[in-house]
């Protein structure tokens, strides 16, 4: 796990933010990628498994290099969503935010890219997967697209934004319609709604 650790002047929450398909869009190149080199017709909406589906018809090994490849071409890389700089930023007024990651992007591409697309943040948490996430029970709320992350916390009464993916879909749609504390957001302007921002 590598950290890089900012002073939080004072703010006392703290929010987890994931990086890949929370904040940059990276799964859409991978697939732009697979299509190119492995001649598979799919699309984002056709991955409704969080473990990646595209497995079986190339090989995890593939697909990881693929992921890998698409933080090498970072400039290729969108925000998931434009309002990203802005929200993060008022977040930060009152929270202390965290990058909590278990990208496959080379640390110098991801911060790169962070600093490029104006994301501010406190400290940096790379870890090796993303079943390591599940040990951090010191924030306050989650920020993710993984399903099992939401789970988790959400049973641990940890507030969790889980930005729709067609991969969490099935859970969105679970927990929009229980008392949970997943709250699935379209967009990023909803999380800042749901604090009260």
């Amino acid at each position: 796990m590598a950290e890089i650790r900012i002073d939080p002047a004072g703010r006392k929450k703290r929010i987890a933010v994931d990086l890949d398909d929370t904040i940059a869009d990276v799964t859409s190149n991978v697939i732009d990628m697979i299509r190119k080199e492995y001649g598979i017709g799919i699309k984002k909406e056709d991955i409704t498994d969080y473990n990646i589906n595209l497995f079986a018809k190339i090989g995890k090994d593939k697909v990881m290099d693929a992921f890998v490849r698409a933080w090498d071409n970072k400039s290729m890389i969108a925000l998931m969503d434009k309002d990203i700089p802005r929200v993060m930023a008022k977040l930060r007024k009152d929270y202390v935010i965290d990058i909590f990651t278990a990208t496959s992007g080379k640390l110098e591409a991801v911060l790169a890219w962070l600093y490029v697309n104006n994301i501010r943040f406190d400290n940096f948490v790379h870890l090796r997967s993303s079943g390591e996430k599940l040990g951090f029970s010191g924030y306050d709320a989650f920020i993710d697209d993984n399903p099992m992350v939401a789970e988790h916390y959400s049973s641990a009464g940890k507030k969790v934004f889980m930005l729709r993916q067609p991969w969490n879909e099935r859970l969105a749609n679970a927990a929009s319609n229980s008392d949970t504390n997943i709250m699935p957001v379209s967009s990023w302007a909803e999380i800042l709604a749901k604090l009260g921002r």
